[in-house]
């Protein structure tokens, strides 16, 4: 993470405490729950009332090839979020915070967001998690923070001169490990 996102981060997180209340975030009904395409979809629903919510909604759900339990939810033509189920019922929600975060003060924005709407939820007791890879043609860094069922994921990688932000937020059971919303 370069110095001025870095900087931004610090500076927005210093004021989550001021402006928390007046934040612009889409929280959903339940911890047990996560916001997708404007509707609240709840861990252990049936597909059908999965797949029903996001009618006329403008999203799109695609079968995840060689995965029968895994779906992605796009729109615009561009992969926001995906579900898996087990045993016949919604076991894991991930959705991608932002997919074109172009500056560092976007994504300490969207960092902040991703935070307060986790505090909202009543998310406290909370493990924090830091990654970091290198290699001659790139460089990846990012933050874990694990809060119960829910899940932040934070990373910037920097690869032929350029950065790429990404935020992922998972909700559910252990089968996060196999699921990606990309």
């Amino acid at each position: 993470m370069t110095r001025v996102a870095l900087a931004s981060l610090i500076v927005f997180l210093g004021g989550i405490g001021a402006t928390s209340a007046n934040a612009q975030v889409a929280v959903a009904a339940s911890s047990n729950s996560m916001n997708v395409c404007g509707e609240d979809i709840e861990i252990g629903a049936l597909p059908k009332v999965v797949f029903g919510k996001f009618e006329g909604t403008g999203c799109i759900v695609n079968k995840v090839a060689d995965d029968p339990d895994l779906f992605a939810i796009g729109k615009g033509g561009a992969t926001i979020a995906s579900v898996r189920f087990s045993h016949g019922l919604l076991a894991t929600i991930t959705r991608e915070w932002a997919t074109d975060i172009k500056s560092p003060e976007e994504f300490a924005t969207a960092v902040v967001n991703a935070l307060q709407e986790v505090q909202a939820q009543g998310s406290s007791q909370c493990v924090l998690s830091t990654l970091n890879q290198a290699n001659p043609s790139f460089e990846a860094r990012g933050s874990v923070i694990k809060c119960g069922r829910r899940m932040l994921v934070f990373s910037v990688i920097a690869e032929s001169g350029r950065e790429k932000f990404h935020i992922e937020e998972t909700l559910g059971d252990k089968t996060w490990q196999k699921t990606s919303a990309k």
